[in-house]
């Protein structure tokens, strides 16, 4: 019974961190989102230097 009690009250506290672990994890996908929106808008502007240096070659080298 005691050792049932003891787990009882481990459980207890372990529950007590789920709020902030939920928070901590909802925190860590907005920033991930805002990474990969970052990242999206990188991606595209080496896109666009790519095409300006290949019109830049064209120009210097045609």
């Amino acid at each position: 019974m005691e050792r049932l009690l003891k787990r009882l009250e481990e459980a207890e506290e372990v529950m007590k961190w789920v709020p902030s672990l939920k928070n901590n994890i909802q925190t860590l996908e907005a920033e991930a989102k805002g990474l990969s929106d970052q990242v999206d808008r990188l991606t595209g502007e080496v896109y666009n230097l790519t095409v300006q240096v290949s019109v830049l070659e064209k120009l210097c080298f045609d």
